[in-house]
C-alpha cells in the first residue's frame, strides 16, 4: 500500500466536480466529531468525581476536541482559503484560485514568499485572510461543541435545601 501524497493523512485526487461546497464538506466533515463527541465528552469528563472516569474520558476526548486547533495550518487553512478565494473571485474574476489554496500553510508560505519568486500584495492579503478565516473556523467548530455540550449536559446544581 502506498500513500498518494508526500505525507500520511493528506487526501489527494478527490473529485469535487469544481464545486466548492463539496470541497468544503470533504475538508470539514472529519471535524464533525469535535462538536458531536469531543467537546461534550471533554465537558463530561471534567464533571466526574471519580478520577478513573475523568482520565478515561479525557484520554478519549482531548484528541477529538482539540483536532481543529492542531489542524489550523492544514485543513482549517484550506477551509479559509476556499472561502477567501471564492470571495476574491467575485471582486477579481479570472483569478487562479488554486494559487492560494493548500492544505499545508507552511509549504504554501515557502512556495509563495520564500522561494525567491516575486509575490504580490494580493498574495499576502489572501493568504493572511485565509489563515485568519481558518482560525475563526477552528474556534467556531469548538464553540459549536460547547453549545451542544451545554444542551446535552445539564448544569450541576446542588440539591435545594428546604427548611421545615
Amino acid at each position: 500500500m502506498a500513500s498518494g501524497s508526500d505525507y500520511a493523512g493528506q487526501l489527494t485526487g478527490f473529485d469535487t466536480r469544481g464545486n466548492d461546497w463539496i470541497y468544503l464538506a470533504t475538508v470539514l466533515l472529519p471535524f464533525a466529531l469535535t462538536p458531536l463527541i469531543g467537546v461534550p465528552l471533554l465537558r463530561w469528563s471534567s464533571r466526574q468525581d471519580r478520577p478513573a472516569r475523568a482520565r478515561m474520558g479525557l484520554g478519549l476526548a482531548i484528541p477529538i476536541a482539540y483536532a481543529p486547533f492542531v489542524s489550523i495550518p492544514g485543513d482549517y487553512y484550506e477551509t479559509g482559503s476556499i472561502l477567501i478565494t471564492r470571495a476574491a473571485a467575485w471582486w477579481w474574476p479570472g483569478l487562479d484560485l488554486q494559487r492560494w489554496r493548500s492544505d499545508d500553510l507552511v509549504l504554501l508560505i515557502e512556495r509563495l514568499f520564500l522561494s525567491g519568486e516575486a509575490y504580490t500584495g494580493l498574495d499576502l492579503l489572501l493568504v493572511t485572510a485565509a489563515a485568519l478565516s481558518g482560525v475563526l473556523a477552528a474556534f467556531g467548530t469548538y464553540y459549536l461543541g460547547c453549545l451542544l455540550a451545554g444542551a446535552l449536559l445539564r448544569p450541576q446544581t446542588p440539591p435545594e435545601c428546604t427548611t421545615s
